[in-house]
């Protein structure tokens, strides 16, 4: 299924209006349990599971009061070790860490025991797991590569199973932190100035897209691949890098949009666009929302706040 979505500066109003409250979960300084840019949060199993790829590249594991348990796994080059971490996924019981340069994946409990280590035939840039033990798999090509795709889907073993999304002229040379957003036992995959969300279930082949047409401010599709030199140069607006969460309700994730990059809730039913009002007194800043990361029930969980209770 495919939902095609407008745009509309028309009809852009204050978050606050369907944010009913936002709880705080402080995260407890601790010597072994530092990091600075998150990449991917998880909430599994009663424990925050925080993924910061660039300054500490490393997995931290915290209870839901944001006390630190313990880092998942350790740097070096013997089982179970890793010398650079690209991205994580987390699914049911187990922690899946993609080492791209290494070319494999650890597997991890949720109380950081590590289970296996799996050897990839293949570079990837980020992971997603299926329930039936499927992986999706993502690689970024700065140029065009000739039966290339953007995504595959294996088997448990790596053995490549669908291809889909060709490599083009027009993809964006510049890559994302990450490329797989995970709510409510689905899987959305979005990349750079790509104005379209696949939504894979992990129960099965079921992909649905959303589909966001910026009207006279998107990007021209022969721009795309030269995106550094260009965005800075007219009022192009297209989804951002941030992740992209999608309930039955609303679309959420961030824009670019008027030279900045704002989070921002889609109504997939009237297509109103909720964005944070930067002219709220300071009495209501309760109501102000940051980028989304993850997403249990009807809370959104992201960097520095939990949205709870969206109307």
């Amino acid at each position: 299924n495919n939902h095609s979505l407008e745009w509309n500066m028309q009809k852009i109003k204050p978050a606050k209006d369907i944010i009913d409250s936002i709880q705080y979960i402080p995260i407890k300084n601790h010597p072994n349990g530092l990091f600075g840019d998150v990449q991917k949060i998880y909430f599994n199993d009663n424990k925050i599971v925080v993924f910061d790829e660039k300054k500490a590249n490393g997995v931290f594991i915290f209870n839901n009061n944001g006390d630190f348990l313990f880092r998942v796994g350790n740097k070096g080059g013997g089982p179970g070790e890793y010398s650079i971490l690209k991205n994580i996924d987390v699914n049911g019981k187990y922690i899946y860490l993609l080492a791209n340069a290494q070319k494999k994946i650890l597997i991890f409990d949720m109380d950081g025991n590590f289970i296996e280590e799996k050897k990839l035939p293949f570079h990837a840039h980020d992971l997603a797991i299926m329930n039936n033990g499927d992986m999706l798999f993502t690689y970024h090509y700065p140029n065009k590569k000739e039966n290339a795709y953007r995504i595959m889907i294996t088997d448990s073993n790596f053995k490549i199973k669908e291809e889909l999304y060709k490599v083009n002229d027009n993809d964006a040379k510049l890559s994302s932190p990450s490329y797989f957003s995970n709510f409510d036992n689905k899987i959305a995959y979005s990349a750079y100035i790509l104005d379209t969300i696949s939504v894979f279930s992990r129960d099965s082949k079921h992909i649905e897209t959303y589909s966001i047409d910026f009207k006279k401010n998107k990007v021209p599709a022969r721009n795309k691949a030269n995106s550094q030199e260009f965005l800075n140069q007219g009022n192009y607006s297209f989804l951002f890098e941030t992740h992209k969460i999608i309930t039955d309700k609303y679309l959420i994730g961030g824009v670019f949009l008027n030279h900045k990059v704002e989070p921002f809730i889609l109504d997939l039913s009237t297509n109103d666009i909720y964005l944070n009002d930067r002219k709220q007194k300071e009495g209501q800043f309760f109501k102000y929302f940051h980028y989304p990361y993850a997403k249990c029930g009807n809370k959104i969980e992201a960097l520095f706040a939990k949205i709870i209770e969206m109307r």
